[in-house]
């Protein structure tokens, strides 16, 4: 059986509901310590330049209120900033969490 013949996943007619509003078209979710974090570009208000980050004690939520972790300078009204996501293999470890002002340490 090729890939093309295989049986594709049908949800039935309403099985499935929004977990989550304003997340971008990627988005990375990362266990930090005890939480995990899911890291997006804020969609709400469209092409913000905003990189987001929410929180939950489980990979699929419920997630908390966002926390914003960047705000990317060179956007602009001919330059768009999209799809952020958590590449933890080039990080280092993290032992804290949030900051008061929402940016992680």
């Amino acid at each position: 059986m090729g890939v093309l013949d295989r049986p594709r996943l049908v949800a039935p007619r309403g099985g499935s509901v929004r977990m989550l509003a304003g997340v971008g078209t990627a988005f990375s979710v990362t266990r930090i310590g005890a939480e995990y974090v899911l890291i997006t570009m804020d969609t709400s208000p469209g092409f913000s330049p905003v990189m987001l980050a929410y929180t939950a004690s489980s990979p699929t939520g419920p997630f908390l209120e966002p926390r914003v972790l960047h705000c990317a300078p060179e956007a602009s009204d001919r330059r768009i900033v999209h799809d952020a996501t958590a590449h933890p293999q080039l990080s280092r470890p993290r032992t804290r969490g949030p900051t008061a002002r929402g940016s992680w340490r």
